[in-house]
């Protein structure tokens, strides 16, 4: 696949960096979907070597980690609960919750993330579950699941934490709730619009977007509006990176400024730039986009996967 343009034949959907010589893409390829036909293809790029690799499979995955401890594990999910896994010895499939509790009553799960030492998913009825182990999931929503018998429309899009500690999740209505020391509440937002992303930078301060260009700050349990004035489209992805906040719409990354405006970042591409999820690791910015995958070392000159 070496040098193949490969936004010509796929649609990338999420990424994330495993080091800084190795990035993960989830893609699939236009033509499958364009029969309603489920597919997802794993790339794997080496960047020293520029080395592509990858292995596909017949359903459709939308969020990527990887897991270096205690083995290095590739798993990618599906909106509806079923997750691949890679690890040395090769591939396997496990469900987060294939009953008639999980996902197929629930609705679909919609975040995977890494936090503290656990790899967490989230998702519509504010379901969260926990990897407990290979094929061991548990639910870690007691508190804060809805009864699906409610007609009321709730659902976390995001969620995120620095430690399990303190556990961060967004979504429907503006909602924001907290999981502090094991007990989830919620926290009165100064939105209600839908919120997709949420990051907690450290034990102080989170981040949270969505739609209208909404951007609000939380220290704690409590959560402001940050008036940048300056963008109304859905952000879909956000990231910390060298101290700095990242947020990225379908067509534009912005970064906030000391003084709370959002500026728009040059990526370098004269065509119509495509974005959306945004991922940072061992000293680099990742962003993905349906037809583009860039990335930086330093917030200014961004290089191009495909």
């Amino acid at each position: 696949m070496k040098g193949r343009n490969l936004a010509k034949s796929y649609s990338f959907v999420d990424g994330c960096i495993q080091e800084s010589d190795v990035i993960r893409i989830i893609a699939q390829i236009d033509e499958l979907n364009d029969k309603d036909k489920p597919n997802t293809t794993i790339f794997k790029w080496i960047r020293s070597s520029s080395e592509v690799t990858a292995y596909n499979f017949l359903w459709t995955a939308t969020h990527i980690v990887v897991n270096e401890k205690p083995i290095l594990e590739v798993l990618s999910l599906g909106r509806d609960g079923r997750v691949s896994l890679a690890v040395i010895s090769g591939l396997s499939e496990e469900h987060v919750n294939s009953s008639a509790d999980g996902p197929i009553s629930d609705g679909d799960l919609r975040d995977l993330q890494i936090i503290g030492k656990h790899i967490y998913v989230a998702g519509m009825s504010r379901q969260v579950y926990r990897r407990a182990g290979d094929g061991r999931w548990e639910r870690m929503d007691s508190e804060v699941r809805q009864e699906t018998s409610l007609e009321h429309v709730a659902g976390f899009n995001s969620i995120g934490g620095i430690s399990e500690n303190n556990i961060c999740a967004v979504g429907f209505n503006g909602e924001i709730w907290r999981c502090v020391d094991k007990k989830w509440h919620q926290v009165e937002s100064p939105t209600n619009v839908i919120l997709n992303k949420v990051k907690v930078v450290d034990k102080n301060i989170a981040f949270a977007c969505g739609q209208k260009g909404v951007l609000l700050r939380g220290r704690a349990d409590d959560w402001e509006v940050v008036n940048h004035d300056s963008v109304n489209e859905q952000f879909w992805g956000m990231e910390w990176f060298n101290n700095l906040l990242y947020l990225a719409t379908d067509k534009m990354v912005y970064v906030l400024q000391s003084d709370d405006t959002l500026s728009p970042v040059d990526m370098g591409i004269n065509e119509d730039l495509t974005c959306a999820k945004l991922h940072a690791n061992d000293g680099l910015l990742l962003s993905v986009g349906r037809k583009h995958i860039m990335f930086t070392s330093d917030g200014e000159t961004w290089e191009s996967f495909n």
